[in-house]
């Protein structure tokens, strides 16, 4: 069975391997790299338990959100 991280990481990178998504990551000169690097840093942090239960909830909100919002490009 998957985990939540496990999950959103695939979901993440799915979104972000998108041709439409590439598109927007080169119109607004994003480096896909540092966001692959911050995705994969706050999860990172989570699963490592360095950070409280209300941080780590707004860490997985924050996750939710990048994913939320790379979809709704797709629209």
């Amino acid at each position: 069975m998957k985990s939540l991280n496990d999950s959103l990481r695939e979901e993440f990178y799915a979104i972000i391997k998108e041709k439409d998504s590439q598109e927007r990551i080169k119109n607004y000169s994003l480096n896909e790299s540092l966001i692959d690097k911050a995705f994969e840093k706050l999860i990172e942090n989570k699963e490592i338990g360095i950070i409280e239960d209300d941080i780590n909830d707004a860490r997985s909100q924050f996750q939710n959100l990048i994913v939320n919002n790379l979809k709704s490009l797709d629209e």
